[in-house]
């Protein structure tokens, strides 16, 4: 039986796994046009660690502890791989551990990324079955555990400064920001503080962005950080 801090690095690793299945990046839609790989083995074959921003170690001693958040605000990416086989399992890791995980996606289509509506739909049923058929996701859905909300946006990236009113208080009280992707966690607020435990992943895939961050194409983010000032 796999340890929670095990369970929570291949939850990590799968969402690096899954943010390169994206077809709004050139490098990555030519890789799928000639024939790609299935999941499991991407994940497997990622580029070897020290990544362009490798913070996994300290990521792990904080996400790797069950219960240690009260809510997590995850902003997700794109639709398909890197939503369903990347974010829905660390969303599923951190239920498991009593958090509460609210599930932030855009308001409106732009290239792949997926909408809160198409999100939300996944928890719905078809033909008298629900779409999702994992029971941690579906209980949680059930419960209000788990919530599915707009950001207000419809951008490929992400500007903390100008969020829906919905979104703003769905986030409320949450301990825990992960920010997906490399338009919402590379290209913009990679750097950007928190008064909260943060953690920005995402899978370089344009050469210009590799270069800026002196590491390699298809290369790994992840940036964590503890809070650097503390509400009152």
């Amino acid at each position: 039986q796999p340890s929670p801090r095990a369970r929570m690095e291949l939850a990590l690793r799968g969402v690096l796994a899954g943010n390169i299945f994206d077809l709004g990046a050139s490098a990555s839609a030519e890789l799928w046009a000639n024939g790609g790989a299935a999941f499991a083995e991407t994940r497997g074959r990622l580029l070897a660690r020290p990544w362009a921003v490798d913070d996994l170690d300290e990521a792990l001693e904080r996400l790797g502890a069950p219960g240690r958040y009260r809510k997590a605000v995850l902003f997700v990416d794109n639709a398909g791989s890197d939503v369903v086989l990347g974010m829905l399992p660390l969303c599923r890791e951190l239920l498991k551990g009593g958090t509460r995980v609210v599930l932030a996606a855009n308001e409106l289509p732009n290239i792949n990324d997926i909408t809160a509506e198409e999100l939300a739909g996944l928890f719905t049923c078809l033909a008298s079955r629900p779409r999702v058929e994992d029971e941690v996701l579906l209980a949680a859905a059930r419960a209000g555990t788990l919530r599915v909300v707009s950001t207000g946006s419809d951008l490929p990236v992400i500007d903390l400064t100008d969020l829906s009113e919905a979104f703003v208080q769905e986030a409320a009280g949450c301990d825990l920001v992960v920010l997906e992707g490399m338009g919402r966690a590379i290209e913009t607020n990679l750097r950007a503080e928190f008064t909260c435990d943060a953690l920005n992943i995402g899978m370089v895939k344009h050469p210009e962005v590799a270069q800026c961050l002196g590491g390699r194409l298809f290369d790994g983010v992840v940036r964590f950080r503890r809070p650097t000032t503390q509400l009152n």
